[in-house]
């Protein structure tokens, strides 16, 4: 650890009540139903979607209040991981488990229609994240249908708000770790980026020996990542179960969280944040308390967030450090308005009020 500063006794004790504040934010909370809920979603300060596991999908037009369900009758026991939404009308929601499906609806989870599913034995889709009516989402290394005998990061890119999808792959052996996958603990492992000419997906793994960053602006192909230089090795903690869950870039700025969800009370080494100045990824100079499955950005303080099992931190410099914010965690986190919302397991929600 850098220190740049000498801490004198006054400033040390007018620390600590800050301090045990930022652990001590106590949220309101609500239940939805038994499911585990993994994905959720703001789309402005007023409406927010929120999905999960048993085919669960809820809704709320008033940040967090009240939640109406809109879950899809014909998919009872599908694991609704992430969802994406543009109004309190519009939504898809993405499936994880060994078959896949994704669903849009037009009218707030009334009816849904399919619009992409897949039954190849090991598809494993990760998240999704949108930029407009263009978007991607992710899916574990599989078998790649277009090169007999490899395996490659599978990639479905939509643009007409998730109403249709395209599979395009990875290049395949030789870039990917042994073990290396995406993780599915709150659907923030890929960003979908406007460009002034190139559209970017960027997503991150874990699993293998190191976590790592891929970036493909070759978006129009039906193979992407052929150039290895898109890869980056991040920084963080890798192997088995261990690496990259979560990722929240924001401007200039970003960052990528995890560690494993088994050891969820071990944090060291699990946190890097985008240093503008270089470009790059570098290990944060201080880490959450454990393991971290959600984070999100606030734009109306330019602080990050980050959730996991054993609690919620906060960031006021861009993920440079993180100081506890509460001891009550959950699996996917976003602001809404002046509220931090938190999604957890057995239907638990919680809401947070900002100052």
């Amino acid at each position: 650890m850098r220190f740049r500063i000498r801490i004198t006794w006054l400033a040390a004790c007018l620390a600590v009540p800050a301090f045990l504040n930022a652990q001590n934010h106590r949220p309101e909370s609500d239940s939805l139903g038994t499911g585990h809920f993994r994905g959720l979603y703001a789309v402005n300060s007023n409406v927010i979607w929120a999905s999960g596991s048993k085919g669960s999908v809820y809704r709320s037009v008033n940040n967090g209040n009240s939640w109406k369900q809109g879950s899809p009758a014909s998919f009872p026991t599908r694991d609704f991981r992430d969802i994406h939404a543009w109004s309190r009308r519009r939504a898809v929601v993405m499936s994880s488990g060994d078959s896949a499906v994704i669903l849009a609806t037009r009218n707030g989870g009334k009816s849904w229609t399919l619009v992409y599913e897949n039954n190849t034995p090991g598809i494993f889709l990760d998240g999704m994240d949108f930029n407009g009516t263009k978007g991607a989402c992710l899916g574990d290394p599989m078998p790649n249908s277009l090169e007999r005998g490899k395996t490659a990061f599978l990639v479905l890119l939509s643009d007409n708000r998730g109403m249709r999808w395209k599979e395009i792959w990875t290049s395949g052996n030789g870039i990917l770790q042994p073990g290396e996958a995406a993780f599915a603990a709150s659907g923030t492992s890929i960003d979908y980026r406007k460009g002034s000419k190139h559209d970017t997906v960027v997503w991150v793994s874990g699993g293998g020996m190191h976590p790592r960053l891929f970036r493909s602006t070759r978006l129009g192909a039906d193979v992407l990542m052929s150039d290895s230089n898109q890869i980056v090795q991040l920084p963080s903690k890798g192997g088995e179960g261990w690496g990259a869950y979560t990722m929240t870039l924001a401007g200039n700025y970003g960052v990528i969280l995890g560690g494993h969800y088994k050891f969820f009370r071990q944090g060291d080494s699990t946190a890097a944040w985008l240093n503008p100045s270089t470009g790059r990824f570098e290990l944060a100079d201080s880490f959450p308390n454990g393991y971290r499955s959600g984070s999100c950005y606030d734009p109306n303080t330019g602080y990050f967030y980050c959730t996991g099992t054993n609690g919620t931190n906060i960031s006021r410099n861009h993920g440079r450090t993180w100081e506890p914010f509460s001891a009550v965690g959950g699996n996917a986190v976003v602001v809404s308005g002046r509220m931090l919302v938190l999604t957890g397991n057995r239907g638990k929600m919680y809401r947070f009020r900002l100052r």
